[in-house]
């Protein structure tokens, strides 16, 4: 028997936010095709390679930000595929994992050795691999995997392009979905937890109404001045 069984009577969202959500994963799969293709290329040319491999999960330590959007896509996949007392002990440990990284910020986080709440910790896979966000996708590193465990010295090929692009898209979709085009971005934990919360309700209109005010939430809840553990940041970019 199947861990996770898929409710397929189960609809989370209307059809205009379920069709806004596929077309928004697909845009991300092509940006991250587009990504991938364009730094093993480059980073060839340089007698280097992407060193990521399933089973790596040093990355999977870090706090990541995550969009709205992207937020609601892993919300949508948990409570399509997955079972409700799975999706009940996922969201109790999203939410703690929620107040400690608010609480100690990027840094402290990385410092505890704690690992992300979708990552499967007997087999080191990803729950969530087809729809994890941006952050996680273009994260590549192009040195030793050795490099990455403690946060330093690693080189990791530079996704500035790739997450403008990611940028763009959530606001399109935003835009679409409320007439507005919000910015809005939170810690994974926050963002899922807020997309649970949004298809649940069937209510998309958040308390964020500008990108002023998604950035003033920001950067009270993530306390930027805590900095992510340093990483060589590799001249490897989309642009």
């Amino acid at each position: 028997m199947r861990r996770y069984t898929r409710r397929h009577w189960y609809k989370p969202a209307e059809e205009k936010v379920n069709r806004l959500l596929d077309e928004f994963q697909e845009g991300l799969d092509r940006v991250e095709k587009r990504f991938h293709g364009f730094v093993q290329k480059e980073a060839g040319r340089k007698g280097m390679h992407i060193s990521c491999r399933e089973g790596c999960t040093h990355c999977c330590r870090y706090a990541f930000i995550c969009t709205f959007p992207e937020g609601m896509l892993i919300a949508r996949h948990m409570l399509v595929w997955w079972h409700e007392a799975i999706v009940s002990a996922v969201e109790g440990r999203l939410e703690w994992c929620r107040e400690k990284q608010e609480e100690k910020g990027s840094t402290g986080w990385f410092a505890m050795k704690e690992q992300c709440a979708f990552l499967n910790k007997g087999t080191g896979q990803c729950t969530i691999y087809s729809v994890r966000p941006g952050n996680c996708r273009f994260h590549l590193a192009v040195s030793e995997p050795a490099l990455c465990e403690n946060g330093e010295s690693a080189a990791i090929a530079n996704a500035q392009k790739a997450s403008e692009l990611r940028s763009r898209m959530s606001e399109e979709f935003m835009k679409v979905l409320t007439s507005e085009p919000h910015l809005i971005m939170a810690t994974l934990p926050r963002a899922v937890l807020i997309g649970l919360q949004a298809l649940r309700a069937g209510r998309y209109i958040l308390e964020c109404k500008s990108k002023e005010e998604s950035k003033q939430i920001y950067e009270e809840k993530w306390k930027p001045s805590h900095d992510m553990p340093s990483v060589k940041q590799e001249d490897i970019s989309t642009e």
